[in-house]
This record gives C-alpha cells, structure tokens and sequence, in this order.
C-alpha cells in the first residue's frame, strides 16, 4: 500500500507530500490541485509500466495530455519529480 506520495514541479502542485490511508479524502476549493494530484499518482502508475518516450517522443497520460503539458513552468529544463513511500503486506 501507498504510504505517502510527494513530488515537485507537477502542474500547481509545486512541492507537495501527502500522507495517504486506506481511505484518503482529498478536499478543497476549485482550481487547488486535486485532480492535478490524481493526475500526478496516475503518472508515476504508468512510468512503472512503460518506458518514458514512446515512439512519438512523449508519454501520453490520459485525456489527450502529456507527461509536458503538466510541467509548472513552461520551461524544458525544469524536472518533475514524484516519489511513493510503500508499505507491503508485512508492515514493512
């Protein structure tokens, strides 16, 4: 299980770490990130099981974006990074 989910640079969410459960609510205003947080947890999902560039040069995430249209800064040198703390059936 997915203990914590952090990153920077995704979209508005430009530092962030959120502590996750077995039941997890994200609330907030509109415009505050929830849907680019669920964007950034399936992105990191589809990097475990395919290779970042794909033929075309980007790696498609859904709803005809890409892995660049989620950048905090239109500029190409700027990194994203996501990360996941697990915990396995064992409790380690």
């Amino acid at each position: 299980m997915i203990k914590k989910f952090w990153g920077k640079n995704f979209g508005v969410l430009k530092n962030f770490s959120v502590d996750l459960s077995a039941l997890t609510l994200l609330v907030g205003p509109n415009a505050s990130g929830k849907s680019t947080f669920l964007r950034a947890l399936r992105s990191l999902a589809m990097l475990t099981r395919m290779p970042l560039y794909v033929p075309t040069g980007v790696l498609p995430i859904g709803y005809k974006a890409t892995l660049g249209d989620f950048l905090s800064t239109k500029d190409p040198d700027q990194k994203i990074i996501l990360g996941v703390e697990v915990e396995n059936s064992a409790g380690c």
